[in-house]
């Protein structure tokens, strides 16, 4: 970008961070995300539908009759009854969505938390898969709830590191030397602290549950 165009990239940025802030990792919108990819995984890891099918069978769907489509496999992939679908609660209108049970991240104070966060970053899919499955397990130990469905338990672990590499691309020409570009970051001090700020505030690693069971635990 040309010097003069900085202090609009740099307010384009910021406006940017405070979405991913307020909307992107907000934990509803987040635990809404984890319980559409708990049903997307289980759907298609049963081979009930494959990925190519329902991009064939929903091309013309909009977003809630494709989602439709999906929960409506679920059942088939022998998850769950078509009653206790975990999703229902987005499609249904009545806003059932999973609440936080516990939160990890960069947490300044808190050094335990911060190695919890680090930990689970470096975990890949199948990990977590093990991780959520061991969460699970754990709730049932340590309360007087006989049962816990699988998908009443879900985890969200940020794993694509956007603050690292989201402007490695975007450099600043000098306005006396067209030859000469410099990263936009090292032209303007706003972006560094934005990415820090995102890193160490945003971005956290969270355990969901169902309404269904926050209500069993509060009981037991």
């Amino acid at each position: 970008i040309d010097s003069k165009g900085v202090v609009a990239a740099a307010g384009l940025i910021a406006a940017r961070a405070a979405l991913y802030g307020r909307v992107y990792w907000h934990h509803t919108n987040r635990a809404i995300m984890a319980m559409i990819k708990y049903v997307t995984s289980q759907v298609f890891a049963s081979k009930v539908v494959t990925f190519e099918q329902y991009i064939n069978d929903t091309w013309h769907f909009s977003e809630y009759e494709a989602l439709r489509y999906l929960v409506g496999k679920l059942p088939e992939a022998g998850v769950c009854s078509p009653k206790k679908n975990p999703v229902l609660g987005i499609l249904d209108g009545s806003r059932d969505i999973y609440k936080r049970l516990v939160s990890y991240s960069h947490h300044r104070s808190n050094e335990s938390i911060r190695v919890i966060y680090r930990n689970l970053l470096t975990l890949d899919e199948a990990s977590l898969e093990i991780k959520r499955v061991e969460i699970k397990k754990y709730l049932v130990a340590l309360t007087n709830v006989s049962h816990i469905e699988d998908y009443e338990v879900l985890i969200d672990v940020p794993k694509v590191p956007k603050e690292e590499d989201a402007l490695s691309n975007i450099y600043v020409v000098d306005q006396y030397d067209r030859n000469d570009l410099r990263p936009l970051n090292e032209v303007t001090q706003i972006i560094d602290p934005l990415f820090l700020e995102f890193s160490h505030n945003v971005k956290k690693a969270r355990v969901f549950i169902s309404s269904a069971l926050r209500e069993k635990l509060r009981l037991k």
